[in-house]
C-alpha cells in the first residue's frame, strides 16, 4: 500500500475535525500512544480512516489493522514533529492562520452551495467553525512548516534522477493518465445602454414599493431573479470576505444598521439591492433581490459574430491566443489565465476529471494546436456565451518515461530522498524522546523504532 503521510494535507485535517463535530462519539475513546508530551487517541486514528473512505483514498479492501498503523505512525510522526517545532521555537503567524482557514471555509462552503448550508450541517456559525478549527490548524501549519525546514537543503541531480527511475521495477512505473493544455475564450453577450437602464428602472421600481423591513422578504420572493435566495426571503445566510464577488461583498459590509438598504449595485449576475439582516464580527447576513442581465436575441447574435470574427483571426494566426483572451474574453483571470483554463493546483495540466464535460466531444475532434469553431454554451446561471477552444497539447495516457515526464520522475526522486532525510532525523531523534505505544498496537510492523527494543 502507498504510504499514507499527512502533514501536508490540510483539505483533509479540515473535514475530518468538521466530521468529528457533527458525528458524536460511539464507544469509549482512550489514549493509545505518548510522544514526549504529546497524546494520540483511538478516535483520532478511527476517524482519519472514517474521512479517507468518505474522500475514496482508502480502498476498503485494505486489512483494518494494516491501515490502523499506517495511520498511527503517521500520527506519531506529526507529533514528533509537532514537538520539534515546539523546542526550536518555530511560529506560524497569525495572517498565515487567518488565510488558510478562509481558504478552507471558501472551499468546504463551494461543496455545500452556500454559507448558509454549510452552517445547517455542522450546526455551527462560521465564526463558531474557524474558532473550533484555529489550533488544530496551527498545529498543521507548525507540523508543515517544520517538515520544510528539516528538508529545506535536499535537492536531486540528473543523475540521481536517472538513477532512481532505472532502479523503478517495470510494474511500479506509473501509468500517467491523459493530459490536457486547453485555451478558452468566452465572448458574453452585451447588453444596450438601453437595456440596462430597463433592469435599474425595474429595480428602482421595486425599492420605492419597500417601505419597512418585512416589505424586502416579500419583494425578494415576488421578484428576485435568484432562484438560490429568493425563496428564503432574499436572505444568504452569514458569510464572511472572500466568499462572495467584491462588489456585492463591499456592498454588504457597508450597512451598519439593520434594516438598512444598499444602492443598486451591478455583478456579474445583473443587479441588486441589499438589505442588512444582522452582523456579527466579520460576517454579515443580508437579504437581496437581484435582477438578471437577460441578453436579447439581437445581442446574442452580435456576441455570435464577435466570436466567428476573433475565430477567423485566430486561425489566419493575425492574433495570439493569450492577446485574444485578455482582450475578448469575460473569464480571463478568473477561469484562465492568458487564455490557458487553469487546474485545481493552479497550473495549466488538465486531467479528464478536471474538463468541463460539455467539452469532450469537441476536444475528441480536435488536433495538437487546433482551434473550435464557436459553439453556443449556457452558463450555469443560465446566460449564453460563446466559446472558442484551443487544444494548445493533448498527450494520452502512458507509461512514465525520463523523454515526457523528466519532471514527475524528478518530484518523486526527490520526495524519496527528502522522506530518507525525515528518516534519518526521526531515527535519531527517537533515541532521547519518550514513546509509549498501547499493548493492542505492540505488533504493528512500523518504519520508525516507536517501540523500545529491550
Amino acid at each position: 500500500m502507498k504510504k499514507i503521510f499527512l502533514v501536508t494535507n490540510l483539505i483533509l485535517l479540515f473535514s475530518s475535525v468538521l466530521l468529528s463535530q457533527s458525528t458524536p462519539p460511539q464507544i469509549l475513546d482512550k489514549i493509545i500512544a505518548i510522544v514526549g508530551n504529546k497524546i494520540i487517541l483511538k478516535s483520532e486514528v478511527d476517524m482519519q480512516i472514517q474521512q479517507l473512505m468518505i474522500s475514496g483514498t482508502l480502498d476498503n479492501a485494505i486489512k483494518t489493522d494494516e491501515i490502523q498503523c499506517e495511520i498511527l505512525e503517521d500520527m506519531l510522526l506529526q507529533k514528533l514533529l509537532l514537538m520539534q517545532a515546539e523546542i526550536d521555537s518555530v511560529e506560524v503567524s497569525d495572517d498565515q492562520i487567518n488565510n488558510e482557514l478562509d481558504r478552507r471555509i471558501r472551499y468546504f462552503t463551494s461543496m455545500f452551495g452556500n454559507v448558509q448550508e454549510l452552517e445547517k450541517y455542522y450546526k455551527k456559525s462560521i465564526l463558531e467553525l474557524k474558532e473550533e478549527l484555529r489550533e488544530p490548524l496551527k498545529d498543521q501549519l507548525l507540523i508543515t512548516t517544520m517538515h520544510d525546514k528539516l528538508v529545506s537543503n535536499v535537492t536531486v541531480t540528473p543523475s540521481e534522477v536517472e538513477k532512481y527511475y532505472k532502479k523503478m521495477p517495470s510494474d511500479s512505473i506509473p501509468i500517467i493518465p491523459a493530459q490536457w493544455e486547453i485555451g478558452l475564450i468566452a465572448i458574453a453577450p452585451s447588453l444596450t445602454q438601453e437595456e440596462n437602464n430597463m433592469l435599474i428602472s425595474k429595480l428602482q421600481d421595486i425599492k420605492k414599493r419597500i417601505n419597512n423591513v418585512s416589505d424586502f422578504e416579500v419583494m425578494a420572493r415576488l421578484y428576485s431573479e435568484d432562484p438560490a435566495t429568493a425563496k428564503n426571503g432574499g436572505e444568504t445566510g452569514y458569510f464572511t470576505k472572500g466568499v462572495m464577488e467584491p462588489t456585492f461583498e463591499n456592498a454588504a459590509f457597508s450597512l451598519t444598521k439593520p434594516g438598512e438598504i444598499s444602492p443598486i449595485i451591478e455583478t456579474s449576475y445583473g443587479y441588486h439591492i441589499l438589505q442588512l439582516i444582522d452582523r456579527k464580527g466579520e460576517q454579515v447576513n443580508v437579504r437581496h433581490i437581484l435582477v438578471r442581465k437577460q441578453p436579447s436575441n439581437n445581442a446574442i447574435q452580435i456576441a455570435k459574430q464577435k466570436a466567428d470574427s476573433i475565430y477567423n483571426l485566430l486561425i489566419k494566426n493575425e492574433i495570439n491566443f493569450a492577446d485574444a483572451a485578455k482582450k475578448f474574453s469575460k473569464l480571463e483571470g478568473d477561469l484562465t489565465q492568458g487564455g490557458m483554463i487553469l487546474s485545481a493546483n493552479g497550473g495549466f495540466t488538465l486531467t479528464t476529471n478536471e474538463i468541463d464535460a460539455k467539452f469532450l466531444p469537441i476536444l475528441d475532434t480536435m488536433k495538437n494546436s487546433k482551434f473550435s469553431k464557436p459553439f453556443l454554451y449556457m452558463e450555469n446561471d443560465g446566460t449564453p456565451t460563446y466559446r472558442i477552444l484551443w487544444l494548445k497539447n493533448y498527450i494520452p495516457p502512458h507509461k512514465a518515461s525520463l523523454k515526457t515526464d523528466y519532471y514527475l520522475i524528478q518530484m518523486k526522486a526527490l520526495e524519496e530522498k527528502k522522506n530518507q532525510a525525515i528518516a534519518k532525523w526521526a531515527n535519531n531523534r527517537l533515541q532521547e524522546v519518550y514513546v509509549k505505544i498501547d499493548e493492542d498496537y505492540q505488533g504493528c510492523d512500523f518504519k520508525y523504532p516507536w517501540i523500545k527494543k529491550h
